[in-house]
């Protein structure tokens, strides 16, 4: 179990081109206790990437409080749109 655990991981890494990452692999201390995880070092750089990859790839959004359309599949937030306005003064750009 510990040897296909250890392929998955390097199989994302060759994925995300992070190659020169070392996992660390080991029974490590975790908020669960003793796992067999990668090292805290290699969790803290895959999650900074992880985040970084994430911004890079999210658009830029309107400021709170500003009537934008949704996409489908989207659930209806128009009224906490709306609650945001009244308390702020902010107002929206194009």
């Amino acid at each position: 179990m510990r040897r296909l655990q250890v392929e998955t991981d390097q199989a994302v890494v060759v994925a995300y081109g992070w190659q020169d990452l070392d996992l660390g692999h080991g029974f490590n201390e975790t908020k669960q206790g003793i796992r067999y995880t990668i090292s805290e070092s290699a969790r803290r750089e895959v999650l900074d990437s992880l985040l970084e990859l994430n911004h890079n790839a999210t658009p830029r959004r309107s400021p709170p409080g500003c009537m934008t359309r949704r996409r489908l599949g989207q659930p209806h937030v128009h009224h906490l749109r709306t609650q945001r306005v009244r308390r702020s003064n902010r107002t929206c750009s194009g």
